[in-house]
């Protein structure tokens, strides 16, 4: 019954963004389906939510796997256990849409990291022999990761005096100040998607993970890095991604060579999509900072595949 209930569920999130889809006007370039909580104040910021031409995709994505990762242990789950694994994997989609609607940097943030507790617990608790271990990879790899993200945001609110999404677009912070937020919110990302050397976590948490968490890891977590780079760094910092974008594509040829040659000598078939996803996730970076829009719609497309 439980998880007829969460099936449901998703089901109907993934009914309500078809039809948002649908009802959606791809000839504007401005947010859609604005809300604004302004009730619900925290410190400085309201909460609004919208979708825009690129985001529109990712929650859709999100809708559609999260049913497939609840149906991939639909018989593998302890009936004693069955309610945590539910809620678990309804919070982790809750969480994904957010990072994908809110339209404020710091609400992205906040999102952006929540979405590791229940990614700890559905490893730590469903996952295989050494899944506590894995889990404390993820979450000190991707929770230290952040905090160049949140020193970035913490700097552009002291300037801009907000963190609204569509006030920070019309700023433009000088060269220096760009570096310094590239970088932060960069180290973030590549942490994230994860590069050459910092993919330590992925590898562990893909073999440990029960399917369900293996499925959400390779569907949406890795592309939480992909939207978050549209959403950040090309708008945000236009100078500094143009003028750096051949240490991107350093970083991502290495990272494809390095992905490639590493799933010739594994046998294990969820370190093999581990090491996929990796090189999967350098093409699309390489994409994203082509400074092209064919390069940024091949992001986007093999992003969403």
């Amino acid at each position: 019954m439980i998880k007829l209930i969460g099936l449901s569920t998703t089901i109907i999130n993934l009914i309500i963004s078809l039809i948002i889809y649908i009802l959606f006007d791809f000839s504007s370039k401005q947010f859609q389906f604005i809300q604004v909580q302004e009730h619900y104040q925290i410190n400085y910021f309201d909460i609004y939510l919208g979708v825009d031409g690129i985001s529109i995709y990712f929650v859709l994505l999100t809708t559609i796997i999260t049913p497939i990762a609840l149906i991939s242990n639909w018989k593998s789950i302890d009936e004693k256990n069955v309610l945590s694994f539910v809620i678990i994997i309804l919070l982790l989609e809750a969480l994904l849409l957010g990072v994908f609607l809110v339209l404020d940097l710091l609400l992205f943030y906040i999102f952006f990291e929540s979405i590791l507790p229940p990614l700890f617990l559905l490893i730590g608790l469903f996952g295989s022999s050494n899944k506590v271990r894995a889990s404390f990879y993820l979450f000190l790899y991707t929770l230290l990761g952040s905090l160049f993200m949140l020193l970035s945001i913490i700097t552009m609110s002291s300037i801009m005096g907000t963190t609204d999404f569509d006030a920070l677009s019309k700023a433009n912070f000088n060269y220096i100040t760009q570096l310094f937020l590239f970088y932060g919110i960069f180290i973030s990302f590549a942490v994230k998607t994860p590069t050459i050397f910092l993919n330590t976590w992925l590898l562990k948490a893909h073999v440990e993970s029960p399917l369900a968490g293996s499925i959400l890891l390779a569907g949406i977590v890795l592309k939480l890095s992909l939207y978050g780079i549209f959403r950040l760094i090309l708008p945000l910092l236009p100078k500094a991604s143009i003028n750096y974008t051949y240490i991107i594509y350093v970083i991502g040829v290495i990272t494809i060579i390095y992905a490639s040659f590493s799933t010739l000598r594994t046998i294990d078939i969820k370190e093999l999509i581990a090491y996929s996803s990796v090189s999967h996730a350098a093409v699309y970076l390489l994409g994203a900072f082509s400074n092209s829009i064919q390069g940024i719609e091949g992001a986007i497309s093999l992003g969403l595949a």
